[in-house]
């Protein structure tokens, strides 16, 4: 017989625990996560590569998944944020 992985477990718990509380796992009074403001420019955008360290790498990921929820930018969106702040900071806007 296989074992469960440690996440699943942990999930398992989490539930019981939520169901033993009588609070339910979606609750539909939790704010929604905000819409993603559609953008008005009409940019010309293309596609480019980076070679990244595996830690800013993961680090990035991470953020674009809480970012995702809290605000709604995805990746490219943080990007541009990103390059904007380093344009400015060396004056090349």
């Amino acid at each position: 017989m296989s074992q469960q992985p440690d996440w699943l477990n942990q999930e398992d718990k989490r539930a019981g625990k939520l169901s033993e509380s009588g609070q339910s796992v979606s609750n539909p009074a939790a704010p929604k996560p905000k819409t993603r403001n559609q953008k008005s420019d009409n940019v010309d955008r293309s596609l480019k590569g980076f070679r990244l360290r595996v830690d800013y790498q993961q680090r990035f990921d991470t953020l674009v998944a809480e970012q995702k929820h809290i605000s709604g930018k995805k990746g490219p969106d943080l990007i541009e944020e990103a390059l904007a702040m380093l344009f400015k900071k060396y004056k090349k806007l």
